[in-house]
C-alpha cells in the first residue's frame, strides 16, 4: 500500500526552535566527517529485529521466523508408493505374482495382502497391509491379471517413502531467523501450518522535500521538477520487504517540515527524507530533526556523492535524511538505510560480503572521498558508466552495482579487483 499526499495544509502549524538544542546554529556547518567504514560500523551497533507479530502462511513469503516451527504431523503420514507401479510382499526368487486389485492416491486399503498377491498401486497410494516393496510398472509385464519380471530387478523395501521419512510429527523443521521462501512455504504447508510468528516489517514515510518538486503527472509550473526520488525510494523500499509506504511532498519550510516529520515519525517506524539535509539557507532538515528529539548517530561522511548523510534514531524508529541529489539519494538508500531495514526485518548479515570484480577500464578520482560510481558487470568484470553526474539518471537503466573506489586511492587500474555493490 502506497498513500501519496501532494497537500500542506494540514502541516501548516506553528514552529519552535527549542533552547539549546545540540548542533543547531553556525556549529552545526561544521559537523565532523567520519569514513563509510565508520558509518557502516555505527549503524551495525544500532540495528536490532523489530518485533514479531502473526500472520498466515500467505503472508509469509520473503519475511524472517521468529520462532522455530516444529512439525504437528508426521510426513509422510503413512508408507506410499513412490511411483506408479505394483505393491507386494517382496520374496526371493518369487518373480510371479496375481494381481489382486487397485489401490489409488487417497485410498485406504485395510485388509492384509496375501503372500503372493500384488496390487496395481499409483504414486502417493498408501502402501497396502502386508506389502513391503513397489515394482515399477515399467519393470515388469502384466497379462491377464498375471504380473511377471526378471529377477533382480526389484529389491525389498524399494520404491516405498516410509512414514515420516521427511519429518516426525514434534520434530523441529524450520528454526528461528531463516527465510520463508517459497521452497520454505512448501515445507511449512506440508505439516498443515496457517498461522506463524514472523518479524514484522516496519511502516515506512517518505519525504522528498523542496519547492520545486512536482508530482509525476501533473503540469509542471515554471522552475519546478518532477519528483524522481520518491516514486524511486519507495520502490526500493518495496523491493526490500516493506510494504506499507507512504509518499509525502514537503515545501522548504520549517513550519511545513517540522508539522510534517512529526505526523510521520508518530505514525511510522521507518523515515527517509531526501533533500534539505545540506548546509543551505532553505535546509531545515536536519535543524527540524534535532527538534523532534531524533537522536544523530551521524551526519556526513567522507563519501562521494552523498556527503550531507544523516542517520538518526527515534526510540526504535530510523531516520534516514539524503541529500537531494538522485545519484546520491540511490546509493546512499541502497548503502545504508536498505542493509539497516532489512537488519530491522531479522534478515541476517545487514552488511553481507561484497563480491568483487576487476575493472574493464583504468578509473581516477582525487583523494580524500571514498566513491561509488554507477556501473555494470558483464562478462565477468565491471564497467564503469558515462553519467556519473550527481542529477543524471540515465546510467541508472543499465546500472546492476555501485562500485566502491577506496578512500585514500587515486588511480585504479584496469584489472584491479574493486567491490561492486548490488543494487
Amino acid at each position: 500500500m502506497t498513500k501519496v499526499i501532494h497537500g500542506y495544509d494540514k502541516y501548516q502549524l506553528e514552529y519552535h526552535q527549542p533552547a539549546g538544542c545540540p548542533g543547531s546554529g553556525q556549529a552545526a556547518n561544521f559537523a565532523p566527517m567520519i569514513s563509510v567504514d565508520e558509518a557502516r560500523s555505527t549503524l551495525l551497533a544500532h540495528v536490532s529485529p523489530n518485533v514479531a507479530r502473526e500472520y498466515s502462511l500467505e503472508e509469509a513469503p520473503g519475511r524472517i521466523l521468529a520462532s522455530d516451527i516444529v512439525a504437528g504431523v508426521d510426513v509422510p503420514g503413512f508408507d506410499n508408493s513412490a511411483m506408479d507401479g505394483y505393491a507386494f510382499a517382496f520374496r526371493e526368487g518369487l518373480t510371479r505374482y496375481q494381481v489382486a486389485g487397485v489401490v489409488r492416491a487417497g485410498d485406504w486399503p485395510e485388509d492384509p495382502l496375501p503372500a503372493g498377491q500384488a496390487m496395481r498401486i499409483f504414486t502417493g497410494a498408501p502402501i497396502p497391509p502386508g506389502a513391503d516393496t513397489v515394482l515399477p510398472q515399467e519393470a515388469g509385464r502384466c497379462l491377464d491379471g498375471v504380473l511377471e519380471f526378471e529377477p533382480g530387478v526389484t529389491s525389498q523395501g524399494a520404491n516405498v517413502r516410509k512414514r515420516s521419512s521427511q519429518c516426525p510429527a514434534g520434530s523441529r523443521i524450520a528454526s528461528r531467523g531463516c527465510e520463508c521462501t517459497p521452497g520454505m512455504i512448501a515445507l511449512l504447508a506440508s505439516v498443515g501450518t496457517t498461522r506463524l510468528q514472523l518479524i514484522a516489517p516496519p511502516k515506512a514515510a517518505v519525504v522528498a522535500t523542496g519547492n520545486e518538486l512536482c508530482a509525476p503527472g501533473l503540469s509542471l509550473k515554471p522552475g519546478q521538477v518532477y519528483n524522481s526520488n520518491g516514486p524511486a525510494v519507495s520502490a526500493y523500499l518495496r523491493r526490500a520487504g516493506i510494504s506499507e509506504i507512504e509518499q509525502h511532498l514537503a515545501p522548504d519550510s520549517p513550519e511545513s517540515l517540522h508539522a510534517m516529520l512529526d505526523d510521520c515519525l508518530k505514525r511510522c517506524d521507518c523515515l527517509v527524507i531526501t533533500g534539505g539535509i545540506s548546509v543551505g539557507d532553505a535546509d531545515y532538515v536536519r535543524e527540524t530533526l534535532q527538534n523532534l528529539g531524533v537522536e544523530c548517530l551521524f551526519y556526513k561522511v567522507r563519501q562521494k556523492p552523498g556527503k550531507p548523510l544523516f542517520v538518526g534514531k527515534l526510540e526504535n524508529k530510523w531516520v534516514f535524511a539524503l541529500p537531494g541529489n538522485p545519484a546520491a539519494v540511490l546509493s546512499c538508500l541502497n548503502l545504508y538505510a536498505v542493509p539497516v531495514l532489512r537488519g530491522v526485518m531479522g534478515f541476517p548479515h545487514a552488511f553481507p560480503q561484497v563480491p568483487k570484480f576487476p575493472l574493464a577500464q583504468d578509473w581516477e578520482k582525487k583523494s580524500g572521498l571514498t566513491h561509488f560510481a554507477k556501473a555494470e558487470v558483464r562478462e565477468g568484470s565491471v564497467h564503469i558508466l558515462g553519467g556519473q553526474a550527481s542529477f543524471d539518471l540515465l546510467a541508472f537503466q543499465r546500472a546492476n552495482c555501485f562500485v566502491e573506489f577506496e578512500e585514500n586511492a587515486e588511480f585504479f587500474p584496469a584489472g584491479t579487483l574493486v567491490p561492486c555493490h548490488p543494487w
